[in-house]
This record gives C-alpha cells, sequence and structure tokens, in this order.
C-alpha cells in the first residue's frame, strides 16, 4: 500500500499518518493479557473492541501454551471481550489482536 505524504493540513496530515501506520502493520487494535488465576474468565479491555469482534491470541509462556482458551458467541461488546478459559492457580500471559468480526 502506496500513502501519500503529509499535506501541510493538520487533520489531514493525521489521517496521512494513520493510514501510513496501519499500512505498516501498527494497530492500537492489540496488547498483552493475563489471564485472571482462580477465574474460568478473563476480560480483555481495549477502546478498538467492538461488538462481533474476534480475538486472536499468542502464547507468551509456557503455561499460556498449554491452556485451551475459547470466546462465546456475543463475547465481544463495546470495549471488551471475555475470554473462558480453566481455572488455575498460574500465571499464563498471551499476545492477543483483535479483528473485526
Amino acid at each position: 500500500m502506496r500513502v501519500p505524504g503529509r499535506t501541510g493540513d493538520p487533520e489531514l496530515d493525521e489521517i496521512v499518518d494513520s493510514l501510513d501506520l496501519l499500512a505498516r502493520g501498527r494497530t492500537n487494535a492489540c496488547g498483552t493479557i493475563t489471564l485472571t488465576t482462580s477465574s474460568t474468565t478473563t476480560t480483555v479491555l481495549n477502546n478498538a473492541i467492538k461488538v462481533g469482534d474476534r480475538v486472536f491470541l499468542q502464547p507468551l509462556d509456557a503455561n499460556a501454551a498449554a491452556e485451551a482458551i475459547y470466546v462465546e458467541d456475543g463475547a465481544a461488546t463495546e470495549g471488551q471481550i471475555i475470554l473462558t478459559h480453566a481455572s488455575s492457580g498460574t500465571t499464563r500471559k498471551f499476545l492477543y489482536k483483535v479483528c473485526g468480526g
């Protein structure tokens, strides 16, 4: 994707900068999450999450790699998505990315 250069118009330049970041794979719809210990759900909070979105997870430690997680239909609402998982006393950390549903 080719993004045009800056124009000198502050509002338009903000749009150009945002498009440039997206073209280079940058997004505000990702982050890290640690599953809640001794619970069967963890809530991911991110203003970029909208109703019907999907979340993709990448384990960041051995405990996370062994974890089975699922997201029920309807689990994504404005600003949050609920992950369902086994209750455990261990720390399980993931990288997440949210994509539009």
